[in-house]
């Protein structure tokens, strides 16, 4: 009896463990990583007919408030639109009419985007060039950002122009050259004709368009949110967005929750019987899948972090769910979503439920779909997570009773939403609450024991048969210019192009030059000269002595002949020599001797010994005579004797002869 005792514990033991475990494992899917963690911008703000067409297809559709933005979007804007592009709290890029841009690059390490078309207006308030980067590729140029400041970029035909203010630096790279633009600095880059390379440095003009003052009534708006918003105190910086709660809601303390944010009357009073997730529309976002898509133009954080939860009679949104993990993750909708008589449902995932993955079937099949591997890898999120404010305190006891709690008891039967399966992500007119007996039948699932997500439609499901206020009837026809390339090099990675550029731009594959910075007052020291500034913008290569070229080695030292000075006692003992005549030498006849270039020889001054005046002395002989011109001959010359002259008379007192002249004699 007490082996078949023993194996029936250990069995029923066994099977709590594994059902345990499995229940353990998904409430705390929030405490890992996502499989997708691809970072994600959004439309901030939108007026006008702009559309987008997504990587994996080559459908244009509308875009909305809200609309989230990945890797590879190309978006367009038509006549009298624009469009503001939210890459974080502190980033932000408004785009003009009649302009294109691609997501080149997104990811934490950096952006990269291509402006073939159009103006942009990008305010920078946190950047720091050492971590990230911020690229825009234009038409034969690229240009990096180099701090915070706002920046002001428009592509023409032939030209590329900048302008940088509040601080802002860029480093302006051509496809041949490349320069610095500093603060209140404008720059103008021709991109074609004979000028095509060069460029123009001014300063800014006073003269702003429609897009600078928008621009600017933007950013005090952003201003204004950020200096009331609630970061690292009711929520961390990775759910950018929420900022915007404070002008729509009060933030309340709960017992069970903690601080959460309830939105007020005036926040939901234009939509007829509010509840979350019921004003919006699906669309499908690569490498995400199906992604709620608000209305609300305050409730980007609110439908992507968190959950909402019935509390009071009133509903309530938490930035974080019961389990959660140390940074926030984007998620495309935190609902428990479900098919029930040809009806896809959905409400809002309960506080104390971990997340819901609901588009899982679309990643075991494949369909295009981008894998990441966990921290580090390209994609993920910040390697340093926000600090996560404290949750609140409960006990164990509480925790049980929460787990237990169905979702038929957290969630009003008003919160279940519907849309027939045929109308799912093509269609937003029929989304709608479900019937009270179906919202009951619904809620009395348990999510957590749900072995498989439903299977959605993919996106070629629907695409033949989206409605017009998705899929528009006319699409914005584009130039030639915006669809030429852009960058001042082609981008073969996801790495900046900023270090690559200027290596090849600016310094022609040269380290720079390292200089000891200048001091302002040196103190000299006596007797020491201090050592020359290095100059120079690169490093010199270094000749070796076997490369010097033969003209610029040192040349030997001309000899100079000694000049012999002859005192009045020897001049009257020694008799004067005669002096020699430098023979003449003469080229044979019609031809030209050959001509050597020499380089002028140097004078060396040599030292003279002091000669002591005395009074002068009369010669005893005649000084000799110049011999008279030899006839030139065809044979060389031969040395002749020189004959001496008949005796003069010298005069009664010679005068001095001048310091710096030579006498007759050669002395």
């Amino acid at each position: 009896m007490l082996p078949q005792a023993l194996t029936r514990f250990f069995t029923t033991f066994a099977i709590v463990l594994a059902v345990s475990f499995s229940v353990s494992a998904y409430q705390f899917a929030d405490d890992t990583i996502p499989d997708v963690t691809d970072r994600v911008a959004r439309i901030s703000d939108i007026s006008g007919d702009v559309q987008i067409k997504r990587a994996e297809t080559d459908t244009w559709e509308r875009a909305a408030l809200n609309l989230p933005i990945v890797e590879g979007d190309e978006i367009v804007s038509a006549a009298d639109s624009r469009f503001e592009l939210q890459f974080g709290s502190h980033k932000h890029v408004r785009v003009s009419e009649n302009a294109y841009i691609r997501i080149v690059v997104l990811k934490d390490e950096g952006i990269a985007m291509s402006l073939s078309q159009g103006a942009i207006s990008a305010r920078l308030l946190e950047f720091d060039p050492e971590t990230q980067f911020f690229e825009v590729d234009a038409p034969r140029s690229t240009i990096a950002f180099q701090n915070t400041g706002r920046y002001r970029i428009d592509s023409g035909n032939d030209e590329v122009r900048l302008s940088v203010a509040e601080e802002g630096e860029a480093r302006v790279y051509s496809q041949n050259s490349g320069f610095t633009l500093r603060s209140g600095r404008s720059a103008r880059v021709f991109t074609e004709g004979r000028l095509a390379g060069e460029w123009e440095i001014e300063a800014i003009a006073g003269n702003y368009d429609d897009l600078d003052q928008w621009a600017f009534e933007r950013e005090e708006i952003v201003a204004k949110r950020l200096a009331s918003a609630h970061y690292d105190s009711y929520y961390d910086r990775d759910i950018y967005g929420a900022d915007e709660l404070n002008d729509n809601g009060d933030w309340v303390h709960t017992v069970d929750y903690g601080y959460v944010w309830r939105p007020s009357r005036s926040a939901i009073s234009s939509y007829s019987d509010w509840s979350p997730y019921r004003y919006g529309q699906w669309r499908w976002i690569p490498s995400y899948g199906w992604t709620w898509v608000n209305d609300e133009p305050w409730g980007w954080a609110t439908y992507h972090y968190g959950r909402w939860f019935w509390h009071n009679g009133y509903w309530h949104w938490s930035p974080y769910g019961y389990y959660r993990s140390g940074r926030s993750w984007w998620r495309p909708a935190l609902v428990y979503l479900t098919i029930w008589n040809s009806n896809v449902c959905w409400y809002p995932l309960p506080y104390y439920y971990g997340y819901y993955d609901y588009n899982r079937h679309h990643r075991r099949r494949g369909k295009g779909w981008r894998q990441n591997n966990g921290p580090g890898s390209p994609g993920t999120g910040s390697p340093a997570p926000s600090p996560t404010p404290s949750g609140p305190d409960i006990t164990n006891e509480q925790r049980r009773a929460r787990n237990a709690t169905p979702p038929l008891q957290s969630v009003p039967p008003t919160g279940v939403i519907s849309v027939p399966a045929g109308d799912f992500g093509n269609r937003r007119d029929t989304i709608d609450r479900t019937t009270i007996a179906t919202s009951k039948q619904v809620l009395s699932k348990d999510p957590v024991k749900v072995d498989s997500p439903p299977i959605l439609p993919t996106y070629s499901d629907v695409e033949r048969k989206m409605s017009p206020d998705i899929k528009p009837t006319r699409t914005i026809l584009l130039s030639t210019t915006a669809k030429a390339s852009t960058g001042a090099t082609t981008r073969v990675t996801e790495e900046p192009l900023d270090t690559q550029l200027r290596n090849t731009r600016m310094l022609g594959n040269r380290p720079p030059m390292e200089t000891t910075p200048k001091i302002a007052d040196p103190v000299r020291t006596p007797g020491i000269i201090p050592a020359p500034r290095r100059t120079g913008a690169v490093e010199r290569k270094v000749v070796s002595p076997s490369e010097t070229r033969e003209i610029d080695s040192p040349r030997p030292p001309m000899r100079t002949p000694q000049r012999q000075v002859i005192t009045p006692s020897e001049q009257k003992s020694t008799p004067a020599a005669p002096r020699q005549t430098t023979p003449i030498r003469t080229a044979p006849p019609r031809e030209s001797p050959p001509v050597r270039e020499v380089a002028p020889p140097q004078r060396t001054r040599t030292e003279r010994p002091p000669v002591q005046r005395s009074e002068p002395v009369r010669p005893t002989q005649p000084p000799p005579s110049r011999p008279a011109p030899q006839p030139r001959e065809s044979s060389p010359p031969q040395r002749s004797k020189p004959q001496p002259s008949p005796p003069t008379k010298a005069p009664s007192k010679p005068a001095p002869p001048p310091a710096d002249s030579k006498s007759k004699d050669g002395s």
